[in-house]
């Protein structure tokens, strides 16, 4: 039937001249094979719905995406679609898709900022995503109460944030995390410590959504003031915060045998340790202790560590009263190791001259080295003080009576160092320590003067500590290892 319309069409064709076409010598052009699918029947009359005519191709076109082309689709289904029931059908579906709760859903995916955390009636958290008009709320945790607080050093004025959540089996946890950490940092300490999240989103959008959800807990709960072990000085009062390092219950130079001078100056070295917080900086001792003993002792850090490492631990430690040293091994590879002990006991001694908050740094080792004599303080022996719960004549107990005397303990320790240390004069090269050690004694003293009834120290500590004193002002001399092996 083509074959024969397109003869007729030639046919009826003249040339220029007026005379007819030769059909026989113009050559058949190929027939176009039109393809029709079983959905759609294109008419040679008919185009595509996407034809664009030849005649507007060298014009701007509107821009096309699926969704222009689904809505033209919508607004004008073709005849095949009607004739069609599995086209209706996709058509019918794809008009459901469309619907405004779909809409929401979807623009939620695409714009973060319709989203929040909300509690539901249980206390868990569900997360709502709303385009203004509909609202789709989804479980994002089954774990209840998530809290956040602010946490401000009182030192170093470091803020943190703690948040606190209660799991579905009822356990209540708590996780601290840097302040200046990431959205995406802290979500991922929340997990790691048994936060659960049900929601399939991106970790970056659960963090940020748990970050804009307890910011405003965090905003209306007021900071808490994170205090140092120790003393600390504010809003015009000395307090003191209790640690695992201090035991309240140790009695104050109180032994189980005679006292001798090794074992006055451990317990006197020891309350100083305690109270060093709470004295001027020019009172603080500015060396380095070392006890010689054969004894097993626990150690926090050695000396043979290399100095970076060396120096990262002492900054670790820095809230303990006393850091544990364990002395270098002079008997393994001492030539190798010269340099980087050198450098720990330079380190040592830097930090006790300085005037910043510093623990009491005690060296344990069998024997007196080179370099604990240039640098450290050597203490013959010791023995641990006993303890006695509830008793007067305790750590505890003297620490309550300096916060509840404030004014006489501080006129106390002012005039017992200064007549020390004027009494030893600058000729004495261990003057600010001793006076130290001794103002430590008066204290003490001071302390059982306030107890009702009042009471007196039965061990005189100035005969000790001027035996030390003559120990100490020898210790470059060869005489030293008398008393220190």
């Amino acid at each position: 039937m083509n074959s024969l319309n397109n003869s007729g069409m030639i046919s009826a064709i003249q040339k220029p001249d007026g005379s007819p076409y030769d059909d026989s010598a113009t050559p058949t052009p190929p027939q176009k094979r039109i393809v029709r699918s079983k959905s759609q029947t294109i008419t040679p009359q008919q185009f595509p719905p996407n034809y664009i005519p030849s005649a507007s191709l060298n014009q701007p076109q509107p821009s096309f995406s699926p969704y222009s082309q689904q809505s033209v689709m919508q607004a004008q289904p073709s005849a095949a679609f009607q004739n069609n029931p599995v086209e209706a059908k996709i058509q019918k579906l794809q008009e459901e898709w469309e619907s405004d709760v779909q809409k929401a859903f979807r623009k939620q995916r695409l714009r973060f900022d319709n989203c929040a955390l909300v509690e539901d009636f249980q206390g868990c958290l569900t997360y709502q995503c709303s385009n203004g008009e509909n609202t789709i709320v989804k479980p994002f945790s089954p774990c209840r109460n998530l809290r956040a607080q602010k946490i401000i050093e009182h030192d170093t004025k470091k803020e943190s944030i703690k948040y606190t959540f209660d799991t579905p089996t009822g356990e209540h946890k708590s996780v601290i995390v840097d302040a200046t950490c990431s959205a995406l940092h802290r979500y991922n300490l929340l997990r790691d410590n048994g936060f659960i999240v049900i929601a399939h989103l991106l970790p970056t959008v659960c963090g940020e959504l748990i970050a804009r959800y307890t910011a405003a807990t965090r905003d209306s709960i007021p900071p808490q003031i994170k205090y140092s072990p120790g003393w600390y000085f504010s809003e015009n009062h000395w307090g003191f915060q209790e640690s695992e390092w201090v035991d309240l219950n140790t009695v104050l130079l109180s032994f189980t045998i005679s006292p001798t001078p090794d074992v006055i100056m451990y317990q006197l070295v020891s309350l100083y340790a305690i109270l060093q917080g709470r004295l001027p900086s020019k009172m603080w001792i500015r060396r380095p202790l070392c006890i010689l003993t054969h004894k097993y002792q626990c150690t926090d850090l050695s000396i043979d560590k290399t100095p970076l490492i060396f120096k990262k631990e002492l900054e670790n430690l820095r809230d303990r009263p006393i850091i544990w040293i364990r002395a270098e091994d002079t008997s393994f590879n001492e030539s190798a190791n010269a340099y980087s002990r050198d450098k720990n006991y330079q380190a040592l001694l830097d930090s006790m001259q300085s005037s910043q908050k510093h623990p009491l740094y005690i060296v344990i080792s069998a024997d007196l080295t080179p370099r604990q004599r240039t640098f450290c303080l050597p203490i013959q022996d010791f023995i641990e003080p006993c303890t006695g719960a509830g008793s007067i004549n305790s750590v505890g107990c003297l620490i309550k009576s300096i916060l509840n005397n404030a004014d006489a303990f501080n006129s106390t320790v002012e005039r017992s160092f200064t007549k020390v240390f004027d009494d030893l004069g600058e000729d004495c090269s261990v003057q600010r320590e001793i006076a130290a050690l001794s103002m430590i004694a008066d204290v003490v003293k001071w302390h059982y003067s306030m107890q009702v009834p009042p009471q007196t120290l039965s061990v005189r500590c100035d005969e000790y500590l001027e035996t030390y004193t003559r120990y100490w002002e020898r210790i470059n001399d060869g005489n030293i290892l008398t008393p220190f092996r």
